[in-house]
């Protein structure tokens, strides 16, 4: 029974041992993924990439190196749509964002989008500078750091020190909040499916939901709209200018 028991233990501890220095599958498809991108084989990498997607891992990486190897291949709306996809993921993702301003170079349409009030501006480059979990990791922060503050307010009985955790209460509770709103704000962006890239070669956007509205404006591949509303397999869109149509479901993927 003793023999039993020792050899069950070390089977055991084997297999232990073998769960913790074992790989991940995920990553190693992403390595797998990486080799068949550097050795020009784009087509190979697009589908390491998206299987890695396909079980669930939607991290920035993958989303940035399936826009380079779509963008290798000329697929520019693929390219635009996973750039879109990884900065959504991550909005601090400055590699995604210069590799989209170039692939957005490759598109026919330029719409200029409406100016913006300077706080406007500001809020948004503020909100946008940080992923939602990092704001959500400062927001925790800071309420820890007010409640240092409350504590020293309350219970230490030197003027100095209460004037100072009474400060610096009051600029952590501000910060708090600040944090939270732009937490909430990034995640609503990040879960959200209002945005879409324009995946036909050219579309026309109706005045409305059906084939008989009037052509207002085309749209060619790698546009990138808001989604508004939905009729039918009619979706109502609207530009960076503030031009709003209709088009149909199956000519555009949401981001």
């Amino acid at each position: 029974m003793k023999k039993v028991l020792f050899i069950s233990a070390i089977l055991l501890s084997a297999l232990l041992v073998n769960i913790s220095n074992g790989q991940d599958p995920t990553k190693e498809i992403f390595v797998q993924g990486n080799e068949a991108y550097q050795s020009g084989n784009y087509l190979k990498s697009i589908e390491y990439y998206n299987q890695i997607i396909d079980n669930g891992y939607n991290t920035s990486e993958v989303y940035y190196n399936l826009g380079n190897a779509n963008y290798k291949l000329k697929n520019i709306p693929e390219a635009i749509l996973n750039y879109e996809r990884a900065i959504k993921v991550d909005p601090s993702d400055e590699d995604s964002e210069f590799n989209l301003r170039i692939a957005n170079l490759q598109t026919l349409d330029r719409i200029e989008p409406l100016p913006m009030l300077f706080y406007q501006e500001w809020w948004e480059s503020l909100s946008g500078w940080l992923s939602s979990d990092t704001w959500s990791l400062f927001m925790i922060l800071f309420v820890f750091i007010s409640f240092l503050g409350l504590t020293g307010f309350l219970f230490v009985y030197s003027p100095s020190i209460r004037k100072i955790s009474f400060f610096i209460l009051i600029f952590s509770f501000v910060f708090a909040i600040l944090s939270f709103i732009f937490a909430q704000n990034n995640y609503a962006e990040e879960t959200s499916k209002d945005c879409a890239i324009i995946f036909s070669e050219s579309v026309y956007v109706k005045s409305s939901p059906d084939e008989e509205g009037t052509d207002l404006f085309i749209l060619h591949e790698g546009t990138k709209v808001e989604v508004l509303d939905e009729v039918g397999i009619w979706n109502k869109i609207k530009l960076v200018n503030g031009n709003v149509g209709w088009i149909k479901q199956n000519t555009f993927k949401t981001i």
